[in-house]
């Protein structure tokens, strides 16, 4: 674990990561996503979770191009 993870946890939570900064758990890669392409990343996985796997949001997804959009998206940390 790199040292500003350790100085970063708090309460037994790492605290959100910075730009560049990422975080293994599990052998999964946790980072901000950076860009456009990190963002349609994270909305697609949404879908696939939420939409396909759990039959939920099917409303509000997008179903042509397979994305669950949030409104958080634009402004939250992904």
């Amino acid at each position: 674990m790199p040292p500003t993870a350790d100085r970063r946890r708090l309460r037994g939570r790492v605290a959100p990561l910075g730009p560049g900064e990422h975080h293994s758990c599990m052998d999964r890669e946790f980072a901000l996503a950076t860009d456009s392409a990190d963002v349609r990343a994270v909305q697609g996985l949404r879908y696939d979770v939420y939409v396909e796997e759990m039959g939920r949001y099917r409303v509000a997804a997008d179903h042509d191009r397979r994305l669950l959009v949030e409104p958080e998206d634009e402004s939250g940390f992904l």
